[in-house]
């Protein structure tokens, strides 16, 4: 039972850790135009794929 509590908060911390870095490498260089308006088309497409 303990060790599954400290493997939780392992991994907790780690997935903390990992959202810190895309956080800070967001921060660092944050996406361009181009990079923001693909990602909107790429939304809108999935949008539309759905079987709503």
């Amino acid at each position: 039972m303990v060790r599954a509590g400290i493997e939780a908060i392992v991994q907790v911390e780690q997935r903390r850790r990992i959202d810190r870095a895309i956080v800070d490498g967001y921060s660092r260089l944050p996406p361009t135009e181009a990079e923001d308006q693909a990602a909107l088309v790429s939304l809108g497409e999935a949008i539309l794929e759905e079987p709503w």
